[in-house]
């Protein structure tokens, strides 16, 4: 059960992943084009100081560490949406278009809907729904 609930919780994501991608593709482009220009300030220094540390080279490191970070998220999120991709395709034709009308595509329909969608009963769409995600679990939980 405790898998069952993991993929669940997976297709629940599906659409929060794709839409994060984007934003991270957006944000990572930003950070590149973002070329950091501040105005130096000259102050007097009260006391000795052992800290050795310039600030443009500070915000260079910490610009690219960034990006680094929402690189590997990216690459996350697009590796968890190909595997549900992946994983969608062992199914019947029937539980392929509930799956993708519950959890793939933005609106999600309720289950009156999908049912009225697929000229279903809504028992019958959530029993497809249920031997989907079964069938998806040795894909998903390894």
């Amino acid at each position: 059960m405790k898998d069952y609930v993991k993929v669940q919780m997976m297709l629940d994501s599906y659409i929060l992943w794709i839409n994060d991608v984007k934003n991270l593709e957006l944000e990572i482009e930003l950070l590149k084009n973002d070329y950091d220009v501040k105005a130096v300030k000259f102050q007097e220094r009260t006391g000795k100081t052992n800290k050795i540390s310039i600030e443009v080279e500070d915000r260079l490191i910490n610009k690219e560490s960034k990006i680094e970070e929402y690189q590997n998220q990216r690459k996350i999120n697009e590796i968890n949406i190909a595997k549900i991709d992946n994983a969608v395709q062992i199914l019947s034709e029937f539980e392929k278009e509930v799956i993708k009308l519950k959890y793939l595509i933005s609106p999600t329909l309720s289950w009156k809907g999908i049912a009225y969608k697929l000229r279903a009963g809504t028992s019958t769409c959530r029993q497809a729904k249920i031997r989907a995600i079964n069938k998806m679990i040795p894909l998903l939980c390894r």
